[in-house]
């Protein structure tokens, strides 16, 4: 019975480490898309099919993991990216707010503030 007993308790641990690792490894394939394609970023419906996840799942794991949602995700790496636009000194505010996925000049500004605490003109005043 001790032998039985051990046996299934490693079992179950070593299953649990490896749903673990597969889960680790998801939400890498995950961040490693979304870090490419900020721009024009997959909807959580056609990420979860590319990296062989559910939506659930997927939501999840950036929750529990990473403490934030897919959307908030993405808006840091844009934010980020236009961080360093902004203090290379090269391009417009109009231009970084399309380089990193924004249309509209108004909604760059109001996340770039959100993020910040500041809009980007004043950001490297």
């Amino acid at each position: 019975y001790s032998f039985i007993s051990d046996a299934a308790r490693y079992l179950v641990c070593d299953d649990s480490t490896q749903q673990q690792g597969d889960n680790h490894n998801l939400l890498e394939k995950a961040m490693g898309i979304l870090d490419s394609e900020y721009t024009l970023p997959p909807t959580i419906t056609e990420l979860a099919r590319r990296i062989g996840t559910n939506e659930t799942s997927l939501k999840q794991g950036f929750r529990k993991e990473l403490n934030t949602t897919i959307h908030q995700y993405i808006t840091q790496q844009r934010m980020t990216k236009a961080a360093e636009l902004l203090s290379a000194e090269i391009y417009t505010i109009s231009h970084i707010a399309h380089e990193v996925g924004y249309s509209n000049h108004g909604h760059f500004s109001a996340a770039f503030k959100k993020e910040f605490g500041c809009t980007p003109s004043k950001y490297l005043a």
